[in-house]
């Protein structure tokens, strides 16, 4: 089952690759600096001055996990850009303040298993959630959208590119490709931040988009009002968000990910008919010889 973290999205190349993460090592003042200056952030727009902020995993992203109430930081956004790791602090800490735990949405332990047992679900759910989450900062922490603006611009510069996290890469490896339900979401954000989709687009992933997209928005715009802290909003717009990601938008993304579970399996098993031809063959190899 998927954990319940608010992952932060970052763009990958068409085709994936496995990749190495470097050991690397930030010095113990440097990380002291950097811990305060995004600790402070992340506290302040969550709202939250005793939630934990802690560095994670060269690699293993960024994310604010609710079953904790922490934040862990990737020390790689924090080495490569500054800027960047600004941007994640204000973010995650935007998730803090709004996003809540499945539990707290009013799912009972059964129906948050059936949920987030289903590949993808998580996903869906991060991917609109995000917008959300950054116009709810943006608005109350206005700071905070220029660094907002930059680090989407650049996310979303190339035509087509998948916004992933460790996990979906996971899938990717193991399909050989990006699924499906990985285009659509980043295509959502893509439309959050730029207004339009890609130019091309996989016929399926597009259908998707074009059946779903005014509920996307829908979604991302239930927000409470930034100027308040209202306990009982955060609840109801979160509700609301969920409903909707689940009720409307889910059953077609869930579609695109039975076409890629079908390639899959008809891979496979192509992949198992093969391993039967080679071994028969070297079973008649073998007969012939014994004669």
């Amino acid at each position: 089952m998927e954990k319940f973290e608010a992952k932060q999205y970052f763009s990958e190349e068409e085709k994936p690759i496995e990749e190495k993460s470097e050991k690397i090592e930030i010095s113990k003042e440097d990380w002291q600096f950097f811990w305060k200056v995004l600790k402070i952030i992340a506290q302040r727009v969550g709202d939250d001055f005793r939630m934990e902020v802690k560095l994670g995993e060269p690699g293993g992203g960024s994310f604010f996990n609710p079953e904790d109430c922490s934040i862990t930081f990737d020390p790689l956004h924090i080495k490569e850009n500054p800027e960047l790791a600004i941007f994640i602090a204000g973010h995650e800490g935007a998730h803090r303040a709004i996003t809540l735990h499945p539990r707290e949405l009013g799912l009972s332990q059964e129906k948050i298993r059936e949920f987030y047992s289903q590949i993808g679900f998580g996903y869906l759910q991060n991917v609109i959630e995000d917008p959300a989450v950054n116009d709810w900062m943006t608005e109350k922490f206005p700071g905070l959208k220029e660094y907002t603006q930059r680090t989407y611009d650049e996310l979303l510069k190339e035509e087509g590119v998948v916004l992933s996290t460790p996990e979906v890469r996971r899938i990717a490896d193991q399909l050989g490709y990006w699924p499906k339900f990985t285009q659509y979401g980043s295509e959502i954000i893509r439309d959050w931040h730029q207004g339009r989709f890609s130019q091309e687009l996989d016929p399926a992933v597009r259908k998707a988009l074009e059946r779903t997209i005014d509920d996307a928005r829908k979604s991302r715009t239930t927000i409470p009002d930034p100027k308040k802290s209202d306990r009982k909003e955060i609840i109801r717009t979160a509700r609301e968000r969920f409903r909707i990601n689940t009720e409307n938008i889910w059953p077609e993304v869930r579609k695109l990910v039975e076409m890629d579970l079908r390639t899959e399996e008809k891979r496979q098993m192509l992949k198992d008919f093969r391993q039967k031809q080679k071994e028969l063959e070297q079973k008649r190899k073998e007969m012939e010889e014994a004669q």
